[in-house]
């Protein structure tokens, strides 16, 4: 019998009544080996990833920042005091620190796969600048809608670029890809749920503790919930909602050709360019 995603989300709602106010936490402890969470900024929020990953092992502060130093107790990612870090997010493009040639220096101190947060480029672009804005300049609130589209025609070019490098650099290094975690699926319940399954197996496999399988749904709303759910739906996947960001047209045409080409360089990575199609769609929608 073949199941409609309505009556798939009816299902899940109805398991999401159930939830406990509080997530129960894994019994076992002991630390694996760290996963690198490589993205380019604002493909992930800093606060989803340290959550999420608290909420399927049970680590506070599992998830960290290769560039948040705290000595002499925490230095890219690696701790001296015995606690663990589960995962380790490293923004594109990947800044040589203290001389270090990448991820590949780090090879026998962390897993051999890496979990890559992705975001459609559209609704990327403007989270990032909205982001930098927030960080370093004390913005609050959405970018204005001439601010974006100065910042949009300034950057454009140098963003893609940065995007596509992104896939080829991590292809390029000595790990492989365990999964692409698509901001898109998150922020809804049915696929959220099946990322959240797919990363707590992943952080099993490298050592990690991580909740019971009948709990992950619970992550879920305890993480992203309904509320996160409409927001997502009512902004079109962005951010904020007080207006759209929009782009002229070569602009999305220019970005239509760029995933066209990308999915052409990774065709043997089917879960990629899954994900790639399901970009393409979205933006053609808007044309």
């Amino acid at each position: 019998m073949v199941v409609t995603k309505g009556e798939e989300e009816k299902d899940f709602s109805h398991q999401l009544a159930k939830c406990p106010d509080k997530l129960a936490t894994p019994l076992e402890q002991g630390g694996g080996k760290t996963i690198w969470f490589p993205s380019h900024p604002a493909s992930l929020d800093e606060k989803l990833h340290s959550s999420m990953i608290y909420a399927l092992t049970g680590i506070e502060r599992g998830g960290k920042s290769f560039y948040t130093n705290r000595p002499p107790a925490m230095r890219r990612c690696i701790e001296k005091n015995g606690s663990d870090t589960v995962t380790c997010s490293n923004i594109h493009p990947i800044e040589k620190i203290l001389g270090d040639s990448g991820p590949d220096a780090f090879y026998d101190k962390f897993f051999n796969q890496y979990v890559m947060p992705v975001r459609n480029p559209m609704t990327l672009f403007p989270a990032y600048l909205n982001e930098k804005g927030v960080k370093y300049h004390g913005l609050v609130g959405q970018l204005s809608e001439d601010v974006w589209m100065d910042e949009r025609d300034k950057q454009f070019r140098n963003f893609m670029n940065d995007w596509i490098r992104m896939f080829k650099t991590w292809r390029d290094t000595s790990y492989t890809k365990a999964m692409y975690l698509a901001r898109e699926e998150i922020m809804e319940i049915s696929g959220g749920v099946k990322v959240l399954q797919r990363l707590s197996n992943i952080l099993k496999e490298a050592g990690f503790p991580v909740v019971l399988d009948e709990d992950i749904i619970c992550v879920w709303k305890h993480i992203i919930g309904q509320e996160k759910v409409e927001q997502h739906r009512r902004n079109k996947g962005h951010d904020y909602g007080s207006y759209v960001p929009g782009y002229v047209s070569y602009q999305k045409t220019y970005i239509l050709d760029a995933i066209s080409e990308l999915m052409n360089d990774f065709n043997d990575d089917k879960e990629l360019v899954q994900i790639l199609r399901g970009y393409i769609r979205e933006i053609k929608e808007t044309m």
